[in-house]
């Protein structure tokens, strides 16, 4: 797997982990080793008109900015999946990513 940075030289295989909206359940653990280059976020955007701007935000649970940005909305029955650099993860802890309105916490948790 190539550090973070550096380009894919060959196909990787992507494990995402599903997120869902704050006031369904439990929020998801996302393992991340020594080793993880990305971690790939999925959520669903189905209310989202395919090919519209989305913007994101990753935030701590304490509101620190991670990283933001925008991102076309995925076609229908797709999921929106977010690549994040996993150098841009600052430490173990709870997360927020915000799409558009709505909010999907979740953990992530040193392997």
């Amino acid at each position: 797997m190539p550090a973070p940075g550096r380009s894919i030289g060959q196909p990787m295989a992507l494990a995402p982990v599903t997120l869902r909206p704050a006031s369904r359940g439990q929020e998801p653990k996302v393992s991340l080793a020594r080793d993880t280059a990305v971690v790939t976020l999925a959520i669903d955007a189905s209310s989202a008109v395919a090919g519209t701007e989305l913007s994101y935000a990753l935030r701590t649970a304490a509101g620190a900015a991670v990283v933001s940005g925008t991102v076309r909305a995925p076609q229908p029955g797709a999921p929106l999946l977010l690549l994040v650099p996993s150098s841009q993860i600052p430490a173990p802890g709870h997360y927020v990513l915000i799409v558009a309105d709505s909010e999907y916490p979740f953990e992530v948790v040193a392997q």
